[in-house]
């Protein structure tokens, strides 16, 4: 299997990611005044499908401070999870595939990755299983996860937009380089 095959979609997902990121900052930024006429210049409309999106209850969120807050939030965890996930999944199917899988699992990065991943797909909890009490507290750069942590929400400073660009990159370098 070519290496190409796993950059590739690894660097679609970092692009996918930074789109995500490009829309919620031009929503954040921008003059809730001006969304409705912004809204009303975007066609939505997908004629061969026969469907199109009726905006009228996304301009009234938007121009909500507090509802495009909480919007906001929404897509960015959203953004977040499959930025991770997509990630993760990719390096460790490629892993897989060309029987690497035991060396990915030693990379510094693979079991906090594995928990953070695990915690973004369901409810933003982390919640540890038998296996992960084993190894805890698990660490990459300077963050950590620990036993105390169990059944709690994710909390920003162990990830967040930021660390997941640098999370991103490990894990990029780990396959480009480490990986046959």
């Amino acid at each position: 299997m070519n290496k190409e095959y796993v950059l590739g979609p690894l660097r679609t997902a970092f692009n996918n990611y930074i789109v995500g990121c490009l829309g919620g900052y031009l929503i954040k930024n921008s003059d809730s005044k001006k969304i409705p006429s912004k809204i009303d210049l975007m066609n939505l409309k997908f004629p061969e499908a026969k469907v199109s999106f009726n905006l009228e209850p996304m301009k009234a969120i938007l121009m909500s401070k507090e509802k495009k807050e909480k919007i906001l939030t929404e897509h960015m965890k959203s953004i977040l999870r499959s930025f991770i996930k997509d990630t993760f999944e990719t390096a460790k199917f490629y892993a897989k595939e060309t029987n690497q899988l035991p060396k990915l699992k030693k990379a510094n990065w693979y079991d906090f990755t594995r928990i953070i991943r695990n915690c973004l797909e369901h409810d933003f909890r982390l919640g540890f299983r038998d296996n992960d009490l084993k190894i805890l507290p698990v660490k990459w750069c300077d963050k950590e996860i620990s036993i105390d942590m169990d059944n709690k929400p994710l909390p920003v400073q162990v990830m967040n937009e930021a660390y997941a660009k640098l999370l991103y990159d490990d894990i990029f370098q780990y396959v480009e380089t480490k990986l046959k």
